[in-house]
This record gives C-alpha cells, sequence and structure tokens, in this order.
C-alpha cells in the first residue's frame, strides 16, 4: 500500500509506510509481532496545506512520493510537528528538498535537524519557524497558518506535545496517543471502520500504553489525564482518530469504544502491571 490513504474526500491523506515488528520499536510492547503503521497526515484547505508530522526517516521517500501525488502545488505548505522526536521529524529534511515549506510549527527548544548530518543549510527553516504558544495543560489555541486546525496541550505526554483537531472534517489528530494498533501483513487496510473485527483489547491497550507512557504505573492517582482527555472529547465532535502510529479510528461507534478504554485504564493508572 504506497498510495496515499484517502481518510476524508479530498480533504486528510494519511501517508508513510509500516514497520515489521520484532523488538525494534520502542512504544511497541516486547513480544508483539506483526505490522504497525507509522503516520503522518496532509490536511488540505481552501487556501493552504498543513502536513502535520513529517514520518519516520525510513519511510522518506515514499512520503514524498505520496506528497507529490495528492500535494497541491497553488498552495503553501506548511509543517507541524506534534513531537520534536524522530518519529514525527525523520521525514523533515526530505520534504524540505522536494517542497517550499513555507511555515514551521513546532514546540519546545529542541531543533529537529540536529537528527541529520549534511543538512545544515535548512537552519534557517528551524530558525525562523513559528513557535507554538505554552498553553495550559487542557488550553488549545488556533494554528497560526490555518483557520480550520486547532492546537491542544495534553497533559498526557512525555515530552512537549500537541494534538490537533480540524473542525471541518472533525478529526482529532492525537499523535503518540491512540497508537495502540498492529496488524497481521504488512499489506492490511490501515482503517479501522465499524464493523471490522475489534483486534484491541483492555490488556493490550495497558501493554501499549505502558510502553509507551512507562511512568503512568507511578503516576499519582490525580486523575488529570483522564479529566483532560474527557474535556477534548465532550468539547469537540470527533469523527476520525488519526494517531503517529497505528490504524487510523473512523466512525462514531469505534472511537466510543476506544475511548472508554482509555479513559478507563487512566482513571485507574496504578492498576497497569509493573
Amino acid at each position: 500500500m504506497n498510495d496515499p490513504t484517502e481518510i476524508v474526500p479530498g480533504r486528510i491523506y494519511r501517508l508513510g509506510g509500516t514497520v515489521a515488528l520484532h523488538d525494534n520499536v520502542s512504544w511497541v510492547p516486547a513480544g508483539v509481532r506483526g505490522y504497525q503503521p507509522q503516520n503522518c497526515y496532509l490536511v488540505i484547505e481552501d487556501e493552504t496545506v498543513t502536513l502535520i508530522d513529517t514520518g519516520i526517516a525510513a519511510h522518506r521517500d515514499l512520503i514524498v512520493e505520496q506528497m507529490l501525488k495528492v500535494m497541491p502545488r497553488d498552495k503553501p505548505l506548511t509543517v507541524f510537528l506534534t513531537r520534536s522526536e524522530y518519529d514525527c521529524i525523520g521525514g523533515l529534511a526530505a520534504i524540505q528538498q522536494h517542497f517550499p515549506v513555507a511555515h514551521l510549527l513546532a514546540g519546545g527548544s529542541v531543533n529537529p535537524f540536529d537528527g541529520f548530518a549534511g543538512v545544515t543549510e535548512l537552519e534557517g527553516t528551524w530558525d525562523s519557524r513559528i513557535q507554538l504558544g505554552r498553553n495550559p495543560v487542557g488550553g488549545s489555541s488556533m494554528v497560526d497558518t490555518s483557520k480550520d486546525l486547532e492546537t491542544i496541550t495534553p497533559a498526557l505526554r512525555l515530552l512537549v506535545t500537541f494534538w490537533v483537531y480540524d473542525r471541518v472534517s472533525k478529526t482529532f489528530f492525537s499523535s503518540d496517543l491512540f497508537g495502540h494498533t498492529v496488524t497481521a501483513t504488512a499489506d492490511a487496510k490501515l482503517t479501522l471502520d465499524p464493523g471490522d473485527p475489534d483486534p484491541t483489547t483492555p490488556e493490550s491497550l495497558r501493554a501499549h500504553m505502558l510502553a509507551k507512557f512507562h511512568w503512568l504505573a507511578q503516576s499519582l492517582p490525580d486523575g488529570v489525564p483522564a479529566r483532560d482527555l474527557k474535556t477534548v472529547f465532550a468539547d469537540r465532535e470527533i469523527e476520525n482518530i488519526a494517531p503517529s502510529h497505528g490504524l487510523v479510528l473512523r466512525g462514531k461507534e469505534v472511537i466510543q469504544r476506544d475511548f472508554d478504554r482509555m479513559i478507563t485504564l487512566l482513571e485507574h493508572p496504578w492498576e497497569m502491571p509493573a
């Protein structure tokens, strides 16, 4: 499946490839086998295009190829980094070399170009980036370059993280949350839709969350991450969840099911097996 996946017709495209799992991915529990999609997303608006994250370095050529198929050349491109971590920034240099990036939006102080040798000529992009505002936990604001994209500061994070919500398509770009699904084959469907077999159990969700957010099992039972996530969903109509890795969740039935499981887990983090 090398073509872009159309998540919302004409507006949102999932880009990236898959990774075979053999204890080689830090956010996947040891012993899990199969494949996991590694995702970034192109959001096409009336006057601008936003690329949410840039994928892993191993998929950089594939992502550029996919962008060439759907990227309008008459609209400015903004790159929005939900995290300055390698699974989000790996394709940045290659994309910069093939497309004129009008804006780079990022939080924190880590320069993503530090991870690439021989691209010092691109440092100006980082120097002229739009620094994302430091909203309080649970706070939100509109993305500077978009009239439809809202950025949210979550409580549940390891490093500086931003979620994004598209008001038009009702899509929640959840970064490293809700990335708990894997597939049996490399060419499996990349979305989880109503009526599809449910690949998640409370136990598998717990294992994935502990692999990514290892501190949860020792966290204070103050309920802040659960309350924060409940507020995000209560204040917005969400029809798609688009994570950095794993399947894209589509449809209210699928989303409600995984949301309920996530809230149950976050409300009882001390019950996660160490």
